[in-house]
Order: structure tokens, then sequence, then C-alpha cells
């Protein structure tokens, strides 16, 4: 659930987080698109999905054979 507290505050999981006014100057916090994308980074499993990525490619990166073009 996701409530606006005021121009600034979104109340989110139970924690309260300040953003911007406007997003890119064009989403207001009222703006449907943005409530969602607030709810998914604030989400906990967002930030362990990012880590495991971030992961993923270091290794990805890790073994590849650059001498072998």
């Amino acid at each position: 659930m996701l409530l606006i507290h005021d121009d600034v505050s979104f109340l989110v999981h139970g924690k309260r987080y300040k953003f911007s006014k406007n997003s890119l100057g064009l989403f207001s916090n009222k703006n449907p698109f943005r409530i969602v994308i607030v709810w998914i980074i604030t989400w906990h499993v967002f930030q362990k999905m990012i880590l495991i990525l971030i992961i993923l490619s270091s290794i990805s990166l890790g073994m590849k054979d650059y001498l072998d073009l």
C-alpha cells in the first residue's frame, strides 16, 4: 500500500520515504506510473534482485576469455 503523505513524502511498506515533488519534471506525486515505480523501488526484494544481477554480471565478466577473439 502506498500513501502520499505530503508534497515530498511517500508512506510505502510501512516506512516513510522522501522524494522530489516532480520526477524528470513530468511525473507528480499523484501520477499512477510514479506511484507504481516508487512502490517497486522501495520493495525489499527489488534491492536483492539488483544485487544478484550485479553479482552475476561481475561473474560473467570475470569468466570471459578476452584472448579468444
